[in-house]
């Protein structure tokens, strides 16, 4: 008997993960998702998106045109700091 894999992982719908691939390949534009995507309610979508957990940001760019991105996790880099000069204080021992 083998155990299937669990995916907890929220299920986004088809505009919504075509979006959120877009965004992993980097920043794009209010333009851009309205021609290269199709997507013409995308507010929606990002609304979706941030209810499934994943953190964007909007930056206005000018001329009535926004740019997403993904944003970074950042929560975790204080830890690294500090165990990095734990490290670096108990080095010669």
């Amino acid at each position: 008997m083998t155990q299937t894999e669990l995916c907890f992982a929220p299920k986004l719908s088809p505009q919504c993960q075509k979006l959120y691939d877009r965004l992993l390949l980097g920043p794009i534009t209010t333009d851009a998702i309205r021609d290269e995507l199709r997507l013409i309610h995308y507010s929606r979508r990002f609304t979706d998106l941030k209810q499934a957990g994943i953190i964007w940001d909007k930056r206005y760019v000018g001329n009535n045109l926004y740019e997403y991105s993904l944003k970074k996790d950042m929560s975790y880099e204080s830890e690294i700091d500090r165990a990095s000069k734990y490290i670096e204080q108990y080095k010669g021992y």
